[in-house]
């Protein structure tokens, strides 16, 4: 697994921001309907370029009957674990 410094991905994060912005934007205009199977899977891998473009080593994890699973990791120089949980579709 990769070692990630986080200030200086916070310090990339403040050079980059709005790159990271505009790529927000676009994952929030991707329709990603569960119910209808619309654009979830394009939106998930949207998803993981963008946490991959961050430093982050990411899976994408299929699970049958289920929309996929976006998995990212990214170690630090620290013990403290930071968890981030979300939903990527409606």
């Amino acid at each position: 697994m990769n070692k990630v410094d986080f200030q200086i991905l916070k310090n990339f994060i403040s050079k980059a921001g709005d790159g990271y912005i505009e790529d927000l934007k676009k994952i929030l205009k991707q329709p990603s309907v569960s119910t209808r199977g619309e654009g979830v899977e394009k939106c998930a891998h949207m998803l993981a370029d963008s946490m991959e473009k961050a430093g982050f080593n990411v899976e994408i994890w299929r699970i049958k009957g289920a929309n996929p699973v976006v998995y990212g990791e990214a170690y630090g120089f620290s013990s403290k674990t930071l968890l981030i949980y979300g939903h990527y579709y409606v």
